[in-house]
């Protein structure tokens, strides 16, 4: 509702503060969570699921997007321009769908975090196209939210490296854990 009040008031440059610093944290918490991820594996599955940490850069980047296109549904929901993004949705999940089925038996289970973050990808776009259409432009910080967006894409593409060299990742991670302590004040 902080979204939708603000943009009844039309305090548009409020929104664009908020949408900005819900990205920048998301993406904080996604790469927490990326350079973790090997940590976390072996804590929860152990050993035997030790192939499962190539698929969290990709299945997060994935999440990373799907939260950042809720936000700008938000703006949409407010404009009641909800038909055409949810047209594009569902013909994105049903392309989604039928390329999980035709590819997973080729190129197997690693294919899924790919196709999710491409399908994300392409829901973002073309939610920000309608938000834009409708004159909202304005509520994002296209900037800011890009150079979030594009550290993440970029340590989550590194994550392999990252993966094999601790003492790198390990000072990301204390980096990045500075980084959300000052975002979170």
């Amino acid at each position: 509702t902080f979204v939708m009040d603000n943009l009844e008031s039309k305090n548009y440059k409020r929104v664009q503060n908020s949408i900005t610093i819900f990205a920048v944290v998301s993406a904080i918490i996604s790469l927490g969570i990326i350079l973790l991820a090997p940590e976390v594996v072996r804590v929860i599955g152990g050993v035997k699921y030790g192939a499962a940490v190539a698929l969290i850069p990709g299945s997060v980047l994935a999440v990373f997007f799907q939260i950042l296109t809720s936000i700008l549904a938000i703006i949409l929901t407010y404009d009641k321009n909800v038909v055409k993004t949810a047209i594009i949705t569902g013909a994105i999940a049903v392309i989604s769908v039928a390329l999980k089925i035709l590819l997973l038996r080729q190129m197997g289970i690693e294919i899924l975090p790919i196709i999710n973050t491409i399908a994300f990808v392409c829901t973002l776009i073309a939610n920000y196209y309608l938000v834009r259409q409708a004159g909202y432009a304005a509520c994002i910080d296209l900037k800011k939210v890009g150079i979030a967006i594009l550290g993440l894409v970029i340590v989550s593409g590194l994550s392999t490296l990252l993966y094999q060299n601790n003492l790198i990742r390990y000072c990301l991670i204390f980096v990045v854990a500075i980084a959300f302590f000052i975002a979170a004040y």
